[in-house]
């Protein structure tokens, strides 16, 4: 998401009216998108690992239910990262 930002800030698309990759309002709401989505996985992520903290921490086992909800995190956070970098990728044109 970095690498676009800094690529839309120099980069005139060809075949679009003069002005920057920056200004284009689909690569601003795909920079927004992105950012959203990348960290909605992380902070579902973040609240499964915090929560099987604080079970073991408390000195008791994890639920079945915890551990599946901690992988179904790890996948879901997996998958918004790919999705993110897609988004940021159809919008960074040849030089992606």
């Amino acid at each position: 998401m970095n690498a676009l930002i800094e690529l839309a800030g120099g980069k005139q698309p060809r075949g679009r009216p003069a002005g920057l990759l920056c200004d284009s309002p689909q690569v601003q709401d795909a920079v927004g998108r992105a950012d959203a989505i990348l960290n909605a996985g992380r902070a579902y992520r973040s609240a499964m690992i915090a929560e099987i903290w604080n079970t073991l921490a408390s000195g008791n086992e994890t639920t079945l239910e915890q551990r599946a909800r901690c992988r179904l995190a790890a996948s879901y956070s997996a998958d918004s990262a790919r999705e993110a970098m897609d988004l940021v990728y159809r919008h960074g044109g040849s030089t992606s």
